[in-house]
């Protein structure tokens, strides 16, 4: 068992019910409610929701990393779980710009 791991799977745990409770009720809420763009709202309603996802993915990845838990082949699911979020964020980066020129 690795304690740091575990120490840090804690730590976003907190941050995730944060996120839910307190992001919830203090931003998710009053943005909808209020009166401006559609589409603006709906993009930071989608945000929302995509965070929650990749905080609990990062729970997730980081308890199985202090458990010792691997994927297939022996690789560290924690490292797999870095690589395919810095792999999908380059690509929605260059999705960006090429919708930028």
């Amino acid at each position: 068992m690795n304690w740091l791991l575990l120490v840090a799977a804690a730590v976003a745990a907190f941050t995730t019910v944060g996120h839910f409770v307190i992001g919830r009720k203090l931003y998710l809420l009053p943005m909808l409610a209020a009166s401006f763009d559609e589409v603006a709202r709906k993009v930071m309603h989608a945000v929302f929701h995509y965070v929650s996802v990749f905080l609990l993915l990062s729970t997730a990845a980081l308890g199985a990393g202090a458990f010792g838990v691997s994927l297939g082949d022996g690789g560290d699911t924690l490292f797999r779980f870095i690589a395919l979020n810095k792999h999908r964020g380059d690509r929605g980066a260059r999705a960006v710009l090429i919708q930028s020129r």
